[in-house]
């Protein structure tokens, strides 16, 4: 009868383990459901904030270009051109095309070249062009193919007091 009794009450006993077990598992489950369930809400919620503000600074982003693109575009349509002899002081239109047929074609070719080739370039053009002094034209060339615009604009208008002065002097204005 003990023996009985005995596998009565583990069976009883297991019974009731295994309901406890089963009540164990399924609260663990409910929690592990609602925990992952909120902590993923959170998540969700986070990932939605961050896609709205990845939007907002792609949108920033792309402002920013254009409007760079906008001032680039108008910088450099105030920058003369590399070729642009004209720039320097002294050299108008008929000059450049004269310089250029002499091979000197940018602020490089004119910086590096020899007083005496230009002063034979003016001297070939005619008597017209006899009265230009390219002294200064291989100095100015030189600063704006290194870009230092305001030197050159310093060296201009130095220039530009100096023959004034000689006008005035000589009584022709």
């Amino acid at each position: 009868m003990a023996l009985v009794l005995t596998i009565f009450t583990l069976i009883e006993f297991t019974g009731i383990t295994a309901v406890l077990l089963l009540i164990t598992l399924v609260i663990g489950y409910l929690l592990r459901y609602i925990i992952t369930r909120s902590h993923s809400q959170k998540y969700q919620d986070r990932i939605g904030h961050l896609e709205i503000s990845l939007q907002k600074a792609h949108s920033e982003r792309d402002q920013l270009v254009d409007e760079l693109e906008t001032y680039r575009s108008r910088f450099e349509a105030h920058l003369p051109k590399v070729d642009d002899l004209k720039i320097v002081e002294g050299i108008g239109p008929k000059i450049e095309s004269l310089l250029k047929e002499a091979g000197i074609y940018n602020w490089q070719d004119l910086a590096h070249a020899e007083l005496s080739k230009l002063q034979e370039v003016l001297k070939k053009a005619g008597d017209r062009y006899r009265v230009h002094n390219p002294g200064t034209w291989s100095k100015q060339a030189n600063l704006a193919s290194q870009g230092k615009w305001e030197e050159l604009e310093q060296l201009q208008t130095s220039l530009s007091a100096r023959r004034n002065k000689t006008t005035k002097k000589a009584g022709i204005f």
